[in-house]
């Protein structure tokens, strides 16, 4: 059944009054031949285009929104499984009322990787990366390493956070590492320390013999790479039970300067407990 017009004539079927449905019947396909790229072969201008069973098939082409909001409403599952998809929008977000997850698996042997980036072409802009939420975030990997700036090597910086190790976790270096907390001018507290419920064990260096610690404590003390000690206070050696060894020791006690003198006190609170020998 052909019908056919002249190449100026408009065709139309039923009318507006009291809108009729039109079905078509058979197993056969209807094809809309169109005349061009980019112009309108088949136009909807209100109401919703249904598709009741079977599946909405793009072979080539482009499947495009072009008002103000586009919205894909579906009641299950989206699976869009291509060689290569591309999102490309001013602003992409994913929102739900449930859980969302973005999740990527791999069905084969080979390694897979979820690629995060952010580029910007224009060299006047940089590409970046904001994660925020309310609770908490995890990043989590149940067979390998963890790894942070791992290629680039950039800083990582924690802001005014704290950055925790669980009870089992470990800090490891496995090149030339530096910790510094001096690039700022604030009044900054570095602790060392352990609980005191169990016995700890707490090293600093190693017996190499090029290895050097130096500590500084302002003008109070300080302790140089090569091991001279400077006390410019009163000190502290032993607590009454430790003992002393000075083993092949020279002590010189030197008065820099006019007026300060040296005075060597030596108090024997014990009858018994002094005992200078030669």
């Amino acid at each position: 059944l052909n019908i056919k017009t002249t190449a100026t004539d408009a065709m139309e079927f039923g009318n507006a009054t009291t809108n009729p449905t039109f079905g078509f019947l058979g197993t056969g396909a209807v094809t809309i031949a169109g005349s061009a790229e980019n112009t309108n072969a088949l136009v909807v201008t209100a109401g919703d285009v249904r598709i009741t069973d079977g599946d909405l098939v793009i072979t080539a082409g482009d499947f495009t929104f072009t008002g103000a909001t586009g919205v894909i409403n579906l009641s299950s599952t989206l699976d869009i499984d291509s060689a290569g998809a591309t999102l490309d929008a001013t602003t992409l977000s994913i929102d739900a009322t449930d859980t969302t997850n973005i999740t990527m698996t791999a069905n084969n042997g080979a390694n897979k990787t979820l690629l995060i980036s952010a580029t910007n072409a224009d060299v006047a802009g940089l590409g970046l990366i904001s994660i925020s939420a309310e609770g908490d975030i995890a990043i989590d990997t149940t067979a390998g390493t963890l790894y942070l700036n791992n290629t680039s090597n950039r800083t990582i910086n924690t802001g005014t956070g704290d950055l925790t190790v669980d009870t089992t976790g470990t800090f490891s270096a496995i090149s030339a590492a530096t910790i510094n907390l001096g690039t700022a001018n604030v009044a900054t507290t570095v602790q060392i320390a352990t609980d005191s419920t169990t016995a700890d064990a707490v090293t600093i260096g190693n017996s190499n013999a090029a290895t050097t610690v130096a500590i500084t404590g302002g003008d109070d003390w300080s302790i140089t790479a090569t091991g001279a000690v400077d006390f410019n206070g009163q000190a502290y050696i032993g607590d009454g039970g430790d003992a002393i060894l000075l083993s092949g020791t020279t002590i010189t006690l030197t008065a820099n300067t006019s007026g300060n003198d040296i005075t060597l006190n030596i108090t024997d609170n014990n009858a018994d407990a002094l005992d200078i020998q030669e």
